[in-house]
């Protein structure tokens, strides 16, 4: 895959994902639980349509663990619990991987 095209996963991540939830997270912590939920929705969805990525490569981003894995893995995280894991078996397969990286079991121990 060409740089451009890891570049722009990596800003689908930034703008439909991360973003998403750390405004539902903001909104949440005004009161506005109606509208976190809203946004929170939109972030899962954008997970969920992330598995198209992962339908010919390994990784988010192509052949190699990129930037747009790590962003995808932070707030994949996060929302572990609310996921149909088994309606996406790519993501799984995906997230069990990186999951399992050294680095970042490393890297999950700082929140531990």
């Amino acid at each position: 895959m060409a740089v451009s095209g890891r570049y722009e996963r990596f800003f689908y991540f930034l703008t439909d994902f991360i973003a998403v939830s750390h405004g539902a997270f903001r909104l949440e912590q005004m009161g506005a639980r109606a509208q976190s939920t809203h946004l929170n929705g939109m972030a899962m969805a954008a997970l969920a349509e992330s598995e198209r990525f992962l339908e010919s490569t390994p990784f988010m981003a192509g052949d190699e663990f990129s930037l747009a894995d790590i962003s995808a893995f932070t707030i994949a995280s996060a929302f572990r619990e609310d996921l149909q894991w088994a309606s996406h078996p790519a993501l799984t397969r995906w997230f069990e991987a990186v999951s399992m990286r050294p680095a970042v079991i490393n890297g999950l121990k700082a929140f531990a």
